[in-house]
């Protein structure tokens, strides 16, 4: 499973959990989206998706940039990509 997040308070913490080749017991990671009413966005978020995953593991964590040369790409924060393989 690869998951995207941007780099963050929480990037520090995972790198230390893939340098000690730490087991995680029990993992939840929840992803938020906007509140949108009928007209307008709120400005609160809430709970879209939830995975729970049981003796989760990190194989690697990738640091991506996007292209600062791009005007266009400026606007956008680098990101982190996991990569938590699934065990049967």
């Amino acid at each position: 499973m690869i998951i995207t997040k941007e780099s963050g308070k929480s990037s520090r913490l995972l790198y230390g959990v893939l340098a000690s080749n730490e087991n995680s017991a029990e993992w939840e990671l929840l992803s938020l989206c906007p509140l949108l009413s009928a007209t307008s966005s709120t400005g609160q978020e809430v709970q879209s998706h939830a995975v729970k995953l049981l003796n989760a593991w990190f194989a690697s964590i990738n640091f991506c940039m996007p292209n600062s040369k791009n005007p266009a790409l400026v606007c956008y924060v680098s990101m982190s990509r996991l990569r938590l393989p699934i065990r049967k």
